[in-house]
């Protein structure tokens, strides 16, 4: 709230019982002890932001209405903080980033309080500091933090201030539950680059794999180049149809000629310019193999590009769609060649991103990349994780170790590991409007499957960003389209069903779908 209508807020949230209501620190002052603790009583999470030394005479006032101890604020020496630790124990919060520790020497103040409720914290000369502190109250729930109440960087410097941003995150999922966005699966992938769909020295032990992956619970995807679809083998072509749901094939380029698919017009730069009409032609060729495949051996790759050394200009990624792919998949790199910052606040923060000509991107992180995993499972995005064949030895370990990392991040909600194809088909965030009696969708992607787990049919409402003026959104199932616009589709799913929607673009081609059946992460 404004300077000054804090106490006006805080009784708003009391008489219509507000799940959560945030205040400044500086402005904890300026609401009565008793107002605070009625808002507590109807069951609300208090978060307190940007807590100094100054807010110490209102948390007293506060702690004396509560009857409960509350911590107290201290600044911190100087040049002598290291890092941004989250608790293991407070999972109700922390989820994902239980354990986790980030770089950062955001914190300028401490609390002064117990391990028993500390939420973050931070080493100073050696021990512990407390910056963030939470704890059951009055029938509600307090959260206590010195991460700043505002930041001038909302742009991707914004994670160099993990205090001031996750905490209010973590209250606000933990607060609101399925009413917030929230993705509604926590999706895994490992996608290794490079090998051949064979069992010889530029292949895989495929066999070996899948026994890995049923044994270890993961899935592997291998970006393969089409250009050497040729070599593949059929029993292995035979075993990925089989054995998808644990191990796959999607697109890695068309031949991996360096970085083939390099910005137009460089000059003096170690790769070569690449002219866009020449990428539009490869990109073209790679589908014209990829349906090859499929139609003489009846396996289709999954519709992701993984692009050869990172992604694309943004001036290729309308081609891509053309071509009929349902997403990139690239690492750190993955903003489009030529784009010196992303473009909006909401970028990385999204299953995928659609800041440029609203094509999907995914991220992915180098194998072992755990913590930053963390951070993209906890706000909703996959975690996928990559390597190249070298990498992977020895006898697969590191995908083994990787793969136990994600699964212990899951906690009690299991990971469900699965290929590219249907990582980017469930790239979608959801929340449940109970005040409406429907389910919002946030459709990060230009084909997804939407699934209804529960024992009565489903409204959702599925909203499209970014979307191109010359596209449209279509449901796959017309029985079942309460109401239709360009970008915003309402629909019916029954129970223990799914109904597909997708973005639909004038004169785009298709690639062939690989074979689905039931959805592999079922209902």
């Amino acid at each position: 709230g404004e300077e000054g209508q804090a106490g006006a807020l805080a009784g708003r949230a009391a008489r219509e019982a507000w799940p959560l209501l945030a205040l400044p620190g500086a402005q904890l002052g300026d609401v009565s002890p008793s107002a605070l603790r009625a808002f507590l009583c109807t069951g609300g999470m208090l978060v307190v932001t940007g807590l100094e030394p100054g807010a110490n005479p209102p948390l007293q006032a506060l702690e004396v209405e509560l009857g409960t101890s509350l911590p107290v604020c201290r600044w911190l020496s100087e040049g002598r903080r290291r890092g941004v630790f989250f608790s293991e124990r407070e999972r109700l919060l922390t989820r994902e980033l239980a354990g986790a520790r980030f770089e950062s020497d955001e914190a300028r103040a401490w609390l002064v309080a117990p391990d028993t409720g500390t939420l973050a914290w931070t080493e100073e000369k050696g021990n512990r500091a407390p910056l963030a502190w939470t704890a059951p109250v009055a029938g509600g729930r307090i959260v206590l933090t010195t991460g700043a109440s505002d930041l001038e960087e909302r742009g991707e410097g914004k994670w160099r201030y993990p205090l001031a941003v996750l905490v209010p995150l973590m209250a606000l999922g933990a607060a609101f539950g399925e009413t917030a966005w929230h993705a509604p699966w926590t999706l895994a992938n490992v996608t290794v680059d490079d090998p051949t769909l064979d069992q010889g020295l530029l292949g895989l032990d495929y066999r070996h794999i899948v026994e890995l992956a049923r044994a270890h619970g993961f899935h592997l995807t291998v970006a393969t180049i089409p250009r050497e679809l040729g070599l593949a083998d059929p029993a292995i072509l035979e075993l990925l149809r089989r054995e998808r749901d644990v191990v796959g094939a999607c697109y890695h380029g068309n031949d991996h000629d360096s970085y083939e698919f390099y910005i137009e017009g460089v000059a003096r730069h170690r790769f070569p310019a690449r002219p866009l009409a020449t990428q539009r032609r490869k990109l073209q060729e790679a589908a014209r193999r990829g349906t090859r495949l499929a139609t003489s051996a009846g396996l289709a790759l999954d519709r992701v590009m993984v692009f050869p050394h990172g992604v694309c200009s943004a001036e290729l990624l309308p081609s891509v769609h053309d071509a009929g792919f349902l997403a990139t998949c690239n690492g750190v790199d993955r903003y489009p060649l030529g784009s010196v910052a992303p473009p909006s606040e909401e970028t990385g923060t999204r299953p995928a991103d659609l800041d440029w000509s609203g094509f999907p991107l995914l991220g992915r992180r180098p194998l072992g990349a755990v913590g930053e995993l963390a951070l993209d499972l906890f706000l909703g995005k996959p975690a996928i994780g990559f390597t190249h064949r070298p990498d992977m030895e020895p006898r697969f370990t590191p995908v083994l170790e990787h793969a136990a990392a994600i699964n212990r991040l899951g906690g009690s909600a299991a990971v469900r590991w699965c290929g590219l194809e249907d990582v980017a088909r469930h790239a979608y965030l959801v929340r449940r409007v109970p005040e409406e009696s429907r389910w919002e969708v946030l459709m990060t992607a230009n084909e997804i499957c939407l699934h209804n787990s529960g024992p009565s049919t489903r409204v959702y409402r599925v909203r499209r960003p970014c979307l191109p003026a010359t596209d449209r959104l279509e449901v796959r199932s017309p029985g079942h389209v309460l109401r239709t616009a360009r970008a915003e589709v309402d629909v019916t799913v029954p129970p223990e069903r799914t109904v597909e929607v997708t973005v639909v673009r004038p004169g785009g081609s298709g690639l062939p779908r690989p074979w689905r059946g039931a959805c592999l992460l079922g209902c």
